[in-house]
Formats: structure tokens, C-alpha cells, sequence
């Protein structure tokens, strides 16, 4: 199955082979050592913001709207980012991301249901400072070792997405922050640390999150 690779336009595939080396953004005029999301309760539960190095697993279930959380981070003068998402389908349409304040030119988003075995070069390299692992179909505890080093190694921002909530008995030992967040029927979303700095439950209204 061939690895596709969507930037700027839903429309816009282009291969992979080749386009990785050439696609190096910089960070420009950031003076933040961690990554915000403009919403102090949410960032607090990371310190002051995410560091850099850290691997950070997300439990969004499908249908929950959970994961604008993590795109709020995305969306301030953010560093070169890429997303990897599993192919199951559904293609990401790249102007709903242009809507939630995400600057298109500084993502890019690749199709890949085996991203560490298939996409090695992205771990081993600085290219890109944030990796997003949208839901992997294939990822080994031995994969989660790996994406851990190299985060710590290339400070890079690691999120592993996954689309059920987490569990507090089991699960990656590998993350620094393990949260699940989803919005309910009355429009509140509530994230919940289960593992962390701090272990905390916050609730933010919908206009909090929409409205930054």
C-alpha cells in the first residue's frame, strides 16, 4: 500500500519519496520553551506548556470532538509539524484545519498505517519538531521506546493519538502525560490526567476551546 502524503489542498497528493528531505521549516521569532495552547488550565496541566522531548498520549474517542484539544496546540506560530494518520478511509480535508487557526504551510499530513517502520527517517531526523501519530494501526511497546528516545534525543513533541480513553491500570510507559478528553452533550469538555506532573481533572466550556 503506497504512503500518501496530503499539503496545502485536500485535493494535493504528492509522494513521499523524496519531498521529506526537502521540507525543512524553522522555528522563527518563538521564544517559548514549551508549546501553549492559549488556554491556562490546559496548559498548566503540562507545567507551563509541553516541553519539547516529551511524548504526550491523547485517549479521544471517535465522535467525542476531542481532538480540537490537541490541535489547540497547533495553532500558534507552531514549529514544522507533521501528521500521520492511518488509512481507514477518510482523508483529512485540509481547509476544516484552516478554520480551527492552523497555518497549512507549517504542517504536513501523510497517510501511513506503519509510521515508525515506514517512516523511520521522520524519528532519526529534526526535520520536523512536532509528529503527531494519529491513531497507528501498528505501534510495539518496542515502537513506543524508539518514538520516546528520539523525541528526548531530537527534542521533538511526540502526540499519540488514540481513539478510545485510557486507562489508569495499563498503558504506555513511555508518555510523560497520559490525558483523555472529550466534549459531552452539553457542550462541556472535560480532560482528565492519568498520568503526570499533576493528576488533575479540568472542565472548560465549549466557548473556551472555540473561542481562542
Amino acid at each position: 500500500m503506497s504512503t500518501d502524503v496530503l499539503h496545502d489542498s485536500p485535493s494535493e497528493y504528492l509522494s513521499i519519496n523524496g519531498k521529506l528531505q526537502s521540507i525543512k521549516w524553522k522555528i522563527e521569532n518563538n521564544e517559548s520553551l514549551d508549546l501553549l495552547s492559549g488556554i491556562a488550565e490546559l496548559d498548566a496541566i503540562f507545567g507551563k506548556g509541553i516541553r519539547y522531548g516529551s511524548v504526550i498520549e491523547w485517549g479521544l474517542p471517535q465522535g467525542r470532538n476531542g481532538r480540537i484539544l490537541p490541535i489547540l496546540f497547533l495553532r500558534h506560530n507552531i514549529p514544522a509539524t507533521v501528521w500521520i494518520y492511518p488509512d481507514n478511509g477518510m482523508n483529512i480535508y485540509a481547509a476544516a484545519w484552516a478554520s480551527h487557526g492552523v497555518d497549512l504551510r507549517r504542517i504536513l499530513f501523510i497517510k501511513c498505517d506503519d509510521p515508525v517502520t515506514k517512516l523511520k527517517p521522520l524519528f532519526l531526523d529534526d526535520a520536523f519538531t512536532i509528529i503527531v501519530l494519529d491513531s497507528p494501526k501498528k505501534l510495539s511497546r518496542g515502537a513506543l521506546s524508539f518514538i520516546s528516545v528520539q523525541a528526548r534525543e531530537n527534542q521533538q513533541i511526540v502526540f499519540l493519538l488514540r481513539h478510545f480513553f485510557l486507562s489508569s491500570k495499563r498503558g504506555n510507559i513511555f508518555a510523560a502525560v497520559r490525558l483523555n478528553g472529550s466534549q459531552d452533550r452539553r457542550g462541556f469538555f472535560t480532560v482528565n490526567v492519568i498520568k503526570g506532573e499533576i493528576k488533575t481533572k479540568i472542565i472548560l466550556p465549549e466557548e473556551r476551546v472555540f473561542g481562542q
